[in-house]
This record gives C-alpha cells, sequence and structure tokens, in this order.
C-alpha cells in the first residue's frame, strides 16, 4: 500500500472571473501511468489500499480557496463514498484523506469519477477527476 499525493492548484481570481475548469491544475505523486496531469481531470491509478490525500493550494497566498463542506467531494452513483471515502484531515483542513477500497473482482482499468467541490468567495464550484484501478482486485 502506498501513499499518493495529489495536489489541486487554483487560480483563485481567474476561476471566480473564467469558471473553474481551465484554471485548475492536479498533480499526483502515482507511479504508474497517470494521465491529465496538470489539468482539471488527472486520472490517478491507485493498487486497493493505497491511501490518497488530496491537497488544495491558491497561486495567490493572498486569495482562499477551500474544500467545500459538506460535502467536498461526491459522484453520481454514489460510488466514491464507498470505494474512498474521503475525510478532512483534522489538522490540515486543506487536505482531504481516502483509502482506495474497490469491491472485490474488481477487473483493472476500472475508473471511477467524482467531483470535488471547491468554495471560493462563497460560491461552490465544481470538476471532475478520475481515479484508477491498475490491477485487478
Amino acid at each position: 500500500m502506498a501513499s499518493i499525493n495529489i495536489l489541486i492548484i487554483v487560480d483563485v481570481v481567474a476561476a471566480v472571473q473564467q469558471g473553474l475548469a481551465s484554471n485548475v491544475w492536479m498533480l499526483d505523486t502515482g507511479r504508474y501511468l497517470n494521465t491529465q496531469e496538470a489539468g482539471n481531470e488527472l486520472i490517478t491509478t491507485l493498487n486497493s489500499g493505497d491511501q490518497v490525500v488530496w491537497s488544495l493550494a491558491a497561486i495567490d497566498p493572498g486569495t482562499n480557496v477551500q474544500f467545500a463542506v459538506p460535502p467536498a467531494f461526491t459522484s453520481n452513483g454514489g460510488t466514491i463514498p464507498s470505494i474512498i471515502d474521503p475525510k478532512q484531515n483534522p489538522i490540515d483542513p486543506a487536505q482531504y484523506l481516502g483509502r482506495f477500497s474497490p469491491p472485490g473482482g474488481t477487473a483493472a482499468g476500472t475508473m471511477y469519477q467524482y467531483s470535488i467541490v471547491l468554495s471560493m468567495n462563497g460560491v461552490n464550484y465544481n470538476f471532475d477527476p478520475f481515479l484508477k484501478l491498475y490491477t485487478a482486485t
């Protein structure tokens, strides 16, 4: 089991003016063929049991972005809570932690799309990256 860090970087001023899609970037420390890095639809490839740590930062430290509470993480099919159950870090509210636990029998390459909801200037914005299973469970 590895710990995979996902950094979410936001240009808050541009996001509020133009929308979030082209003003948010994601990078991760995954070692498996991750794709879409430096975009808003990062595909993070994980093994079952990997811990994921999402961290959030604004490009301009004079601006404020935070994970929306509740919920900061959602999915259309409701699968994200059951496979990773992200929880806010009580020590650092700019981080969420979760353990990737896809159901037994899940095929390698299975992808789960989820939404991350951010709050800027009292308005919520969301975008939809992916988690992908590296090896079958």
